[in-house]
């Protein structure tokens, strides 16, 4: 029993210990036992290799990485010196200790000076384990600040590199503004000569009206009126940051001198030593701008066009009527006065005449609502659906009593729109609804409403003819008809709700096929 706790004591002891890998340099086998003992008393479990030449320290070296090396001063093939020298070569920085029998204090203060950790009498071994936990931890310190060095050297160059190739101008501007530092990119602004703007390093940061007065407006307090200038000295005293800021500054485009616009933005930077700097981003947006003020133009362009073919389509339109009234108004004399008269040719030349007239007042009448969808100048409201369909549904009451049309209508919400317009569309969609029925049968009408991706989508679908999708664009057509014989129309209907719907900063499609009915959906936007 007492064996046995005695035992597992010395199995407990031995876990507590230390293991460490030893690389020992020395030729007596008795004192690599006596090393190996000293270390197990100071708490360590050694796991010992031992060398006697430099070819047998090289091969022990490749073979594993080693925690300690402890060397003897001088053996018969060997010294402790030149395995001190095949360690450097190598790079090592495992604690080497020397360990000699006899040893002068010249030698000693020698082994010190080439590096060495520490050198130990074998007549003092006492030292040897407290010498190996002090390099131990030694060791591990210089690892872990190499590691931490190594890796702040790292972000260091990617900071540098981020620095550098940065796709902007980046400047480091000091409490003087002037410019310490400059990337790539602000270099390249800086081959632009031109001495007012200076952009180089140890130059004072130029001032933007220096174009304008050749005497510049020197580089003293910041100039109320240079906005670069301005944010830089703001973030420089008062640490404010100021971003996309828009500045017109002077660079040499080849021989001349030339207004660029940058995008400017500033940063204050502190530092320990309580100095202030600012770090500045400028991006050359000078083409953006210029497409920007293309475009602007474009858009008015194309704004007065509009409005100018608003105007003369309804001036046409309107100007139509009078003439056309005249028409079908004498051959409504005519016929009246003539009638006994006139044989069937005749009546049937009356009877076309007046179709056609009656035609083309649709055409016209088509015409003038479709110009005037785009004239609303008065702002949406928020408008009911509920409330929208149920006026549409009264002004279509004859139509929806004569074909026995079904109509069901799901949740609807409210939105924002012209009331007006979402009327016009919704009178348009379901009149089309119940106008292009099945004979034999009675229109089903669906009317539905879902949220989906930040949008409105409504939905009206119905039971009737249907169409091929090979038409689904362009039955949004102006003058688009589909059914030219067998259902009255002008074809300005879908064009309208297509405008109606777009003027409202949505989309409108339609799916179907022959025969099996057809859905029309139309999408607004929740927060237009």
């Amino acid at each position: 029993m007492v064996l046995r706790q005695a035992g597992e004591k010395l199995g407990m002891e031995e876990q507590q210990r230390c293991r460490v890998n030893v690389l020992l340099i020395e030729d007596s086998a008795d004192d690599a036992l006596l090393i190996a003992d000293t270390l197990r008393s100071g708490g360590y479990e050694p796991c010992l290799k031992r060398v006697e030449t430099a070819s047998e320290m090289a091969l022990a070296l490749s073979d594993r990485v080693w925690d300690l090396m402890i060397a003897d001063h001088r053996l018969p093939r060997f010294s402790a010196l030149e395995a001190f020298e095949i360690y450097r070569q190598r790079g090592l920085d495992t604690p080497f200790i020397i360990v000699s029998g006899i040893i002068s204090e010249e030698a000693a203060v020698s082994a010190m000076k080439a590096g060495a950790h520490d050198y130990i009498s074998k007549s003092n071994l006492k030292r040897l384990a407290p010498a190996v936990g002090r390099e131990l931890r030694e060791a591990e310190t210089r690892r872990e600040r190499k590691k931490a060095e190594d890796a702040l050297h790292a972000a260091h160059e990617e900071l540098a590199a981020i620095y550098s190739n940065a796709p902007v101008a980046l400047l480091v501007v000091d409490e003087e503004l002037r410019i310490e530092k400059v990337n790539d990119m602000a270099a390249h602004f800086a081959g632009q000569d031109v001495p007012m703007l200076g952009l180089r390093p140890g130059e004072a940061l130029g001032c933007s009206n220096a174009l304008a007065d050749p005497r510049g407006c020197g580089h003293g307090p910041p100039c109320p009126q240079c906005a670069l200038r301005r944010a830089t000295s703001d973030s420089l005293h008062n640490g404010a940051r100021h971003v996309g800021i828009e500045t017109w500054l002077p660079l040499s485009i080849g021989d001349q001198i030339q207004q660029r616009c940058l995008l400017v933005s500033t940063a204050p930077l502190r530092f320990n030593n309580s100095h202030s700097k600012t770090l500045i981003c400028a991006q050359d947006i000078t083409e953006f701008k210029r497409m920007e003020e293309a475009l602007r133009e474009k858009e008015r362009e194309l704004q007065r066009s509009n409005a100018d073919l608003q105007a003369y389509a309804y001036t046409v339109s309107h100007d139509l009527q009078e003439p056309l009234r005249a028409i079908a108004c004498y051959v409504g004399l005519f016929e009246k006065s003539c009638g006994p008269n006139l044989d069937e040719s005749s009546r049937e030349f009356i009877s076309v005449m007046t179709q056609g007239a009656k035609r083309m007042k649709n055409l016209i009448d088509g015409l003038l609502q479709f110009s005037r969808v785009g004239q609303d100048d008065r702002p949406m409201t928020t408008v009911d659906c509920d409330a929208v369909l149920k006026e549409v549904l009264m002004s279509l009451f004859v139509g929806i009593e004569e074909t026995g049309a079904q109509i069901s209508i799901g949740s609807l919400p409210q939105v924002k729109a012209w009331e007006g317009r979402l009327n016009q569309l919704f009178q348009n969609l379901i009149g089309n609804a119940l106008k292009y029925r099945k004979l034999d049968t009675a229109p089903e009408i669906r009317i539905s409403a879902e949220q989906h991706e930040g949008a409105w989508r409504f939905a009206v679908q119905d039971n009737g003819v249907g169409f091929d999708m090979q038409y689904a664009e362009s039955i949004f057509g102006v003058f688009k008809r589909l059914h030219r014989e067998e259902y009255e129309g002008a074809g300005i209907g879908l064009s309208v709700c297509k405008r109606i719907v777009e003027r409202h900063g949505g989309r409108i499609w339609a799916s179907s096929m022959p025969g099996d009915g057809s859905t029309f959906c139309f999408s607004l936007p929740v927060n237009p």
